[in-house]
Parts: C-alpha cells; structure tokens; sequence
C-alpha cells in the first residue's frame, strides 16, 4: 500500500496539490508535497491501527475544510472520506492459516483482523465512502458480494515498466525453473509447492523470501525433495532472480492483487496459479499463464506439462508479458488523475 502510494506521489505531485496523512510511510521524493505523521506505537498491531484511525480523523477533516478532496489510499479511517483504494477485501480473505508463531503473536493478528473487519464494515458504505476503488477485478467482486452499498470500479496496481522488462529468451536446457516470492509460507502454500515436487521430479524451486526457511527445509528433506529446492531468503533486487528463472507460482489461499506476479510476467515469466489476485487477468483463456483449478494433482499434471513443453512456456510468457504492460505506473497514475477530475468538477 505505501509502496503504490509512492508511485502515485512521484508520477502526480507536479499535477495535484497533495497533503499526505500516513503513520510509517515513505516520505514523498517531492519536497512541494506536505506531510503529517501521525505518531504510532512499533508494536502491537492492533493497537497501530486504531490509533492510527483515530488520530487521523481530526487532520482528515481538517484538510476536507481546506478544500481537499480526501483519498484513502489503502487505511481505513474513522472519517468519512471521498475516495478510497481497496487493496484487501477482509471479508472476503477471512482467517488464514499462518503457520507456528508465539502465542501472542497468534493473539496480535487476530484481534487485528477484528478490528479490520468493524472498521471495513463502517468505512465502505455510500454515505462515509461515496467512490470507491478496488486494485483488482478480484477485489471488485468481493466487495461487490459483502458489501452491496458501494459501486466500486477498478484500477489496478502500477509498476515501473521499465524496471522490470526483460524480453531476452531464457534457455531452455536443464530442468525447468519454478520460483515462489513470499515472506508468509504458510498463506502462500509452500507446503503444496514442496509436496508438489513429489510429482514433478523433472522441474526445480526456488523461494525468495525469509519465511520460516529451517522448518520448510527440513520438510523438503522429509519429503525427498531438498534437491529440487534452493530457499533464496531475502532478495533486496529481484531482477536477477525472475531472469534466472522460467514460472513464477502463485498457490496462496488468497492474494488480493500480487504485484510480483505482474513484475515476473514483465521480466518474460510464465505465470502459473490458482484463481488467486491478477493471475487470470494475465493468463487470459490460458494463453498467457495457466490458471489451474485446487484439484489433487491438478497443479502437478500443469507443471508437468510446462516441463516437457519448452516452446509452450516461452509463448504463454511472451503473451503474459504483454499483457502484463497494462499494470504500468503512469497508466495508473493518469486513471486516478482522471477520476479526481471527475469528482472535483
């Protein structure tokens, strides 16, 4: 959510007067943007984000009697607002499976999901959030389905093309290459990708990410598998690393959007998953990714056929990548210009 914040400041701010409101954001690379921080305890996370919604209420409706027109890029505030981006749907992502962690960790995310869901329920109806932006068709449609008050529309996430395109041609000598990028392995079915491997012992893994990495590769090594499995930890530049690899994998139990899923399909992966975030808006009728079906063996027999058919990957990629281009930062940029626009005039 910072993250595409940021983008919004860099490729507007010479556009748009903006006051920024944030907790732990980045600060804006333009000087002529002001800021207000909102001062947040480290930790817990529950207790961050109703501080957060609560103090920010009186400099939101300040700057609404400034004149503003008030765009909630990702927090949920206990002030009505004009404009909201919805990058997580809460009742629709409901509890998910976190793996091992403390108890009051445990305790910590669950109070926060509550906390979300009241504020979620308060925040998107037509009366305190009249227009409302959803990042992904996915979004749009669970919003639509829990929360029947609001009529969102859609503007995806945006990413510097530039950055991340990369149309050199992978060989396709040695096995194929299946990389996962995530910090949670648990919500992001390592487990399934790793048993997965079982099937398909003609492919290899890599995972980006910290994670829980000695307990995940003590399961490899139950499963016989360690040898296909190379746990990468913390990449600060993932350019290489989609360079270096054929499929990027997505079997999460949810992903509302999935910004590396767009960034891997720029650097010419083929991108392959379940219905999750943008995975079949870049895979199109299968003829830029595989979208696959949570069906036993169903993800192995794609993998498996992906494997033998070298030519296959490198189409689907050059499609997906392609597609892909959509997801730009300007393309973004110039829809949410747009729409202030259309809500100022």
């Amino acid at each position: 959510m910072e993250r595409q914040g940021r983008i919004l400041l860099e490729c507007l701010s010479s556009q748009v007067d903006f006051f920024v409101v944030t907790g732990d954001g980045a600060s804006p690379v333009d000087p002529s943007v002001q800021i207000r921080r909102v001062r947040l305890p480290d930790r817990p996370a529950f207790l961050r984000i109703t501080l957060f919604a609560w103090r920010s209420r009186k400099i939101v409706r300040a700057c609404r009697r400034d004149g503003y027109l008030i765009h909630s890029c990702g927090f949920l505030s206990c002030a009505s607002v004009d404009l909201a981006t919805v990058h997580l749907c809460h009742a629709a992502a409901g509890w998910r499976e976190r793996g091992s962690m403390p108890r009051w960790r445990a305790v910590n995310a669950r109070i926060s999901r509550v906390l979300g869901l009241a504020l979620e329920g308060h925040f998107l109806r037509s009366r305190v959030t009249p227009q409302v932006v959803a990042v992904s068709r996915q979004v749009l449609n669970e919003i639509t389905e829990n929360y029947a008050d609001v009529v969102p529309v859609v503007i995806g996430n945006g990413v510097d093309v530039n950055f991340w395109i990369d149309r050199s041609v992978r060989s396709s000598a040695g096995p194929l290459r299946l990389l996962m990028v995530t910090s949670d392995f648990a919500l992001k079915g390592v487990r399934e990708a790793l048993e997965m491997l079982v099937e398909t012992p003609d492919v290899t893994l890599s995972i980006a990410g910290r994670g829980d990495i000695d307990e995940y590769r003590l399961l490899a090594g139950r499963l016989g598998v360690k040898n296909q499995v190379d746990f990468l930890g913390f990449c600060s530049d993932l350019r290489p690393v989609y360079k270096n690899h054929d499929v990027i994998l997505a079997l999460g139990k949810y992903e509302s959007f999935g910004l590396f899923l767009v960034e891997a399909a720029l650097a010419g992966m083929c991108v392959v998953g379940y219905r999750i975030g943008v995975v079949a808006e870049i895979a199109g009728g299968d003829d830029g990714g595989r979208v696959v079906e949570r069906q036993p063996g169903a993800m192995a027999a794609t993998i498996n056929e992906l494997s033998s058919n070298r030519e296959l990957v490198y189409q689907l990629s050059r499609v997906g990548q392609e597609r892909a281009l959509s997801w730009g930062a300007d393309k973004m940029a110039q829809a949410y210009l747009e729409l202030y626009g259309e809500m100022m005039s």
